[in-house]
């Protein structure tokens, strides 16, 4: 709301367009509404993020980073602490993509792999040294 100079929004009950994904179409459908925040512009930062899909594929998906103001281009802490517009060109400069780091598993048998138990200390025949009651 800061991005776009609103302080108070009122709502307003009246019709919005939803697509529907049984009947693959757009369809009217009554909803609040906001008519304050309609045809202002507001600019978004986002980030493309690489994850695994539950089928184990990679897939990239954008996510919220910032907002801005997109006439000054300040964000909503510079617009509220009244100074200069930096931090957008800091993101383009220094926000990069989201890549799944490589994967490397150390050989088996190595201290290092994941999938290999570290075996229990054993204090002779006392099995129930480590055991606090």
């Amino acid at each position: 709301m800061v991005c776009l100079d609103q302080q108070i929004l009122t709502p307003v009950d009246g019709m919005v367009t939803v697509y529907n994904t049984n009947t693959r179409q757009d369809e009217p459908k009554e909803a609040m509404t906001y008519p304050d925040l309609c045809h202002k512009p507001v600019g978004l930062f986002l980030q493309k993020e690489e994850y695994i899909s539950r089928h184990g594929e990679i897939k990239e998906r954008m996510n919220f980073y910032a907002s801005f103001d997109v006439v000054t281009k300040r964000t909503a802490i510079e617009i509220l602490d009244n100074t200069s517009a930096n931090a957008v060109d800091k993101m383009i400069a220094y926000v990069k993509n989201k890549q799944l780091p490589e994967i490397q598993s150390p050989p088996i048998g190595s201290a290092k792999n994941p999938n290999m138990l570290d075996p229990l200390p054993v204090d002779g025949d006392n099995f129930d040294a480590d055991i606090r009651f």
